[in-house]
């Protein structure tokens, strides 16, 4: 994946347990554009239990779970996203500096790769198609 090539250094942050799961934590940093990335990996399945980051004084986390085996990939079919404006970007994010905290969840009901599409869907639409 020619990481390094990008710019991108990985830094095994530890084990860590998060809500009674046992995790890898990875500290994925662009040297680019200077952005960290918190990715937290299953220690037993080595699949992605979270990512979290900060940017721009918003705080962000993206839980998945529910993962099954779709065309022998394993793929989560829930993606719980929680996320916050921090009232100090300078300090880590905890219970007291939260803003308005927002969630949304996603849960999948079937995944299909490879699957044929015709090309008129990408085609420009007609100008008769185009509402005024």
């Amino acid at each position: 994946m020619d990481y390094k090539e990008k710019g991108i250094s990985i830094e095994l942050g530890g084990k860590e347990e998060i809500e009674g799961r046992k995790l890898y934590h990875l500290k994925v940093t662009n040297s680019k554009t200077g952005r960290l990335l918190h990715f937290y990996l299953d220690i037993e399945t080595f699949l992605v239990a979270r990512i979290v980051g900060e940017d721009n004084g918003l705080h962000q986390e993206d839980i998945y779970s529910d993962y099954c085996k779709v065309d022998g990939i394993m793929v989560p079919f829930t993606d719980q996203m929680r996320w916050w404006k921090l009232k100090n970007t300078a300090q880590p994010a905890t219970a007291s500096s939260k803003i308005e905290p927002e969630q949304q969840k996603q849960i999948i009901e079937k995944i299909e790769f490879n699957v044929p599409l015709d090309d008129s869907l990408f085609a420009m639409p007609s100008e008769d198609t185009k509402k005024p």
